[in-house]
């Protein structure tokens, strides 16, 4: 008998099977649809490059986890893939100065930081969370002055995320927004939220967060990207 002449119904059931399947023979129009579940799906086979299509969130960078003193926290190889607007998000950050210090960030390209005169513009509002302590700051300086008296131990410690739109676009000045909570070195318990300007173009590819004085002995510092498409 021919072998093309079998009918499917001299096939008994589970007749086939893979040794009779050429490999990379069966077309996705063979599946039923939904069929594919979450088990034969393998661990990290769904890749950034397979969401690709998928618009909008978030998409890990980079982590940096401080766990011995050092003076900056710097993030370089950044570029625009997947969108030109960043967020760094703090998690517990302490310095080694009791006497409180500011932290402060600067950006740059693949030559050099921004430092100019009075580049970078903020202003934030603030909350004593317990007190009725309140108030606001504003600033032109070399650097973008986040927060200070961060302190040196658990009770001086600092949490929030900053956004810089743009940080990636080749033809922009950079927006910054920022929203943190920290626990004062000097006494008191704060939230501050506040934005500005960095008068920049150009795509930035470097992030580096520095203090006015000592250094970060504890933290973590992750980036993510806003995802455009």
């Amino acid at each position: 008998m021919s072998k093309t002449t079998i009918p499917t119904g001299g096939i008994t059931a589970d007749a086939i099977n893979g040794t009779l399947i050429a490999d990379d023979a069966i077309n996705s129009e063979h599946y039923t649809d939904a069929s594919i579940d979450t088990a034969h799906i393998g661990d990290s086979q769904v890749t950034a490059a397979k969401t690709s299509g998928v618009g909008g969130g978030m998409e890990f960078v980079a982590k940096t986890t401080v766990s011995s003193s050092t003076g900056t926290v710097e993030f370089t190889g950044l570029d625009a893939t997947g969108g030109g607007s960043i967020r760094v998000v703090f998690n517990k950050v302490i310095t080694d100065t009791s006497g409180g210090v500011n932290m402060q960030f600067v950006i740059g390209d693949n030559s050099s930081y921004e430092t100019g005169s009075n580049k970078y513009q903020m202003a934030h509002q603030y909350n004593q969370y317990d007190s009725s302590s309140s108030g606001n700051e504003q600033a032109q300086q070399t650097s973008f002055r986040l927060v200070d008296s961060i302190g040196s131990d658990s009770d001086g410690c600092l949490g929030g995320y900053v956004d810089i739109f743009g940080f990636a676009d080749a033809s922009t000045n950079k927006f910054v927004t920022f929203h943190l909570s920290h626990f004062r070195a000097a006494g008191g318990r704060y939230v501050k939220k506040g934005g500005g300007f960095i008068d920049s173009a150009g795509a930035k590819t470097k992030l580096k967060f520095q203090l006015s004085s000592g250094n970060y002995t504890a933290g973590e510092f992750i980036i993510y990207r806003y995802k455009e498409s």
